[in-house]
């Protein structure tokens, strides 16, 4: 199963999750109403598109992020004492998670190091929270140096959800690393609009990229010679010729959702469990 998008959401909250949390008030909590609705004043979105709100909620000044991130603990943590279910104390850990996530100083490198940080461990702590309280599987999908178990990309991705969710989950979350050998793929603009020679995608704010076959010192090159158009490879089942191959350091695709290709990373055979490579 996924994850429901009200419960390990992070960064953008719309509507949904301020009027799950005020209306299990209403209906069971009554006297908690006028304190929930003072805390939460101005919180709420005024765009339902994300991106844009992201942006603008990193332009307000610091000390006010670091206010409104203080108030949706205050609501949290009111809620807890006064025991509400664990469902909406999840939505209310969601909002406080969100605006504390805003309070870093991502004006800095080490603020935005930080944010990334903290954002990862909220995130797997999301999805632990789901498993334990379905006991059902869950498929997590993001980018490859965000669900890997050990960091690829330093930079933006320095504490991975999927290490994170290894420690939580051990061997039961398996991580599937995804790549290709040459083809497009789409990224998100920084700014609305696309770099010069570069052509708009059909979803508004992004771009078409393009990767060209990867040099024979990539793990692409290798891997795109094996004869079935797609396909998965369990490094745990491989045969060991092909584990050895795979425990060598040797460049890889990566790319992110809001940049074009970069530096490839190295990565070494542990980061994921399995690969996967589409053609």
């Amino acid at each position: 199963m996924t994850c429901s998008r009200s419960a390990v959401r992070l960064l953008y909250p719309g509507d949904i999750l301020f009027d799950k949390v005020l209306a299990y008030a209403k209906q069971h909590r009554p006297a908690l109403l006028p304190e929930l609705t003072r805390l939460y004043d101005g919180l709420r979105p005024t765009t339902k598109n994300a991106g844009e709100y992201m942006r603008l909620a990193l332009a307000v000044p610091l000390e006010t992020r670091q206010d409104n991130a203080e108030r949706a603990t205050q609501a949290l943590n009111l809620l807890q004492r006064e025991g509400a279910d664990r469902w909406t104390l999840q939505h209310a850990r969601a909002l406080s998670q969100t605006f504390t996530d805003f309070a870093f100083d991502q004006a800095t490198a080490d603020g935005r190091r930080q944010a990334a940080i903290y954002r990862n461990q909220v995130l797997a702590d999301n999805v632990a929270w789901w498993n334990r309280v379905t006991d059902a599987k869950i498929q997590v999908s993001g980018l490859n140096a965000h669900l890997s178990y050990t960091p690829i990309d330093t930079t933006y991705v320095p504490a991975p959800i999927g290490g994170e969710l290894r420690e939580r989950l051990g061997d039961r979350f398996v991580t599937v690393g995804t790549s290709f050998n040459q083809g497009g793929y789409n990224f998100l603009s920084s700014d609305g609009a696309c770099p010069d020679g570069v052509k708009p995608a059909e979803r508004p704010g992004t771009c078409k990229g393009w990767a060209p076959a990867a040099g024979p010192d990539y793990n692409e090159y290798v891997l795109d010679q094996v004869r079935h158009r797609d396909f998965m490879l369990d490094t745990r089942t491989a045969p060991r010729t092909a584990r050895t191959w795979l425990a060598q350091a040797r460049p890889t695709r990566l790319i992110g959702g809001g940049r074009r290709a970069g530096p490839p990373a190295h990565v070494v055979r542990g980061a994921c469990t399995a690969l996967s490579l589409p053609r």
